[in-house]
């Protein structure tokens, strides 16, 4: 029930002159809501919720400025007009739900008319079978600006889906947002003029697809949102989205005119779309402090937080490159490189990361020794020595044992390094009898840099083949535990079962870098 705030009549007689004046009762009506229900067949009709209209021009003469008209689902079979000229400014028509809040127009020439109006909100319905246009904005001789329709669905209409039209006046400043035109035989959107002017309308995030033709402008209006950058979605458009945001790269022609969409979205509702995240580019590599020998391990720890990342190439500063996820990669020559890491995701975007390292010319240091001699455990055929020790370096570049030949060996000596006393040799080198001195000396095996892991444990194993106990070697060893990262071991099967001997340990110096 409309408030009504009534004013005190004032009657004020003045004396002598003066016949009087009277002050005469005016109402201003608060905004309310009317309501339209279809299935209100057999009335009454108050337009209140108990009793609400069954037609929708019923409720619309019924408002007045500031009225909303709200509009049950339902298939209501009429043809709505909002004059302006009678007072039908500022009326908000608002259906239930878009999809199922319907104004078929029955085929004759328009579904919903807003005439000579302004401020007029049009939201959540769906209009269809008009012959003529199933929606229009008209000015005919009075102004009609500041009108929006919003969410609705304009339909299979045997004409132009949506029309702005001036005759003699100005239709401008009127808004189409989030509407989804389409299906209709003529235009999507229309938007022209008789003797009057179309200017300033803004149309955007619209669907607007296989219509007769999707839109026709002879005025000056904006086919987007210019604060936000976004437009309207356009079936036809044909541009490309070589950043991947979601928007085409060139505008969409608007016929008749020189008007465009310059933010043309590239999927229908793309403003509902959450936008791309780009990836971030990330990686590690070890060691830390590489050398000019060092072989240098790259990890890759890019990440994507709403997708996947397809693909990696690396830069890595030396003319070198790289597709591989987890790339390895050695710099021969010192000095400082620059890293560069891309990574693509699963839309295209891509993102980069740098990263400059040095690379130094390594120092050789004498890592673990033990030189106490004491005693020498001969070496021939079966006999084999061995000695465990725990290297505080990154590589193993070469290694000297004490020891002597006595008689004429029949083969050289043999050094390997191993991780497990049983295991494999990771690396393995021979010396000649003639380079084996006949008295106690240091002898020097240099092998290719071997990458150990400081703190482990490894075995020097050192034997020959043939020979007998008086043509063979002797490794030097020296007694009550003189080295304690590790401990003797001796074989006498060649290798297959080892004896520890936990007081003694053979003479040994080891090289690398760290």
């Amino acid at each position: 029930m409309r408030k009504k705030i009534s004013l005190l009549i004032v009657c004020i007689m003045l004396a002598t002159t003066f016949s009087g004046i009277f002050y005469v009762k005016m109402s201003v009506a608060d905004p309310t809501t009317i309501y339209v229900d279809d299935n209100n067949t057999a009335g009454p009709w108050n337009g209140t919720v108990e009793h609400p209209f069954q037609h929708i021009q019923d409720g619309v003469n019924a408002a007045n400025p500031g009225d909303t008209v709200f509009v049950y689902s339902g298939i209501y079979y009429e043809q709505v007009t909002l004059d302006g000229s009678t007072n039908k400014n500022n009326v908000t028509l608002l259906g239930e739900n878009k999809n199922r809040t319907i104004i078929d127009a029955c085929g004759n020439s328009f579904a919903l008319y807003i005439v000579n109006s302004n401020s007029e909100h049009i939201s959540k319905f769906s209009l269809t079978n008009a012959s003529s246009f199933s929606c229009s904005f008209a000015a005919d001789g009075i102004f009609c600006y500041d009108n929006e329709i919003s969410d609705c669905t304009i339909v299979n209409n045997l004409g132009t889906g949506l029309r702005i039209y001036s005759h003699y006046q100005n239709a401008s400043n009127n808004r189409i947002i989030n509407c989804d035109i389409y299906g209709n035989n003529g235009y999507g959107i229309k938007i022209e003029t008789n003797n009057g002017s179309v200017s300033d309308n803004v149309i955007y995030h619209n669907n607007i697809f296989n219509n007769g033709q999707n839109a026709y402008d002879t005025g000056s209006n904006i086919w987007y949102n210019a604060a936000i950058r976004e437009g309207n979605w356009w079936l036809d458009y044909t541009g490309e989205d070589n950043n991947h945001d979601g928007i085409g790269d060139t505008p969409y022609n608007i016929p008749g005119g020189s008007n465009q969409d310059l933010y043309p979205f590239m999927n229908e509702n793309g403003w509902l779309l959450p936008q791309n995240q780009p990836p971030v580019a990330n990686f590690t590599f070890a060691p830390n402090n590489p050398t000019n020998i060092t072989v240098i391990h790259f990890t890759d720890t890019s990440t994507d937080p709403d997708g996947t990342i397809v693909s990696g190439w690396w830069n890595f500063g030396d003319h070198y490159f790289s597709d591989l996820q987890n790339p390895i990669h050695c710099y021969y020559t010192n000095g400082e490189y620059t890293i560069t890491l891309t990574v693509t995701d699963n839309v295209g975007v891509t993102n980069t990361m740098t990263w400059t390292i040095l690379v130094n010319t390594p120092v050789e240091i004498l890592d673990q020794q033990q030189t106490q001699y004491n005693d020498n455990f001969v070496l021939y055929t079966t006999r084999w020595g061995s000695q465990s020790f725990k290297p505080t370096v990154t590589s193993l570049t070469r290694v000297e044992v004490l020891m002597r030949k006595a008689g004429t060996p029949p083969s050289g000596a043999v050094l390997s390094v191993r991780s497990s006393l049983t295991g494999n040799d990771l690396i393995s080198i021979s010396k000649p009898a003639s380079q084996i001195p006949k008295s106690n000396g240091w002898v020097e095996f240099d092998f290719n840099d071997l990458t150990v892991t400081p703190g482990s444990t490894y075995y020097l194993v050192l034997k020959t083949n043939g020979g007998s106990s008086k043509n063979c070697y002797n490794w030097g060893y020296g007694t009550n535990t003189p080295y304690t990262n590790g401990m003797q071991w001796t074989s006498a099967n060649s290798g297959s079962k080892w004896t520890h001997c936990t007081k003694y340990d053979f003479c040994f110096k080891t090289y690398g870098f760290s």
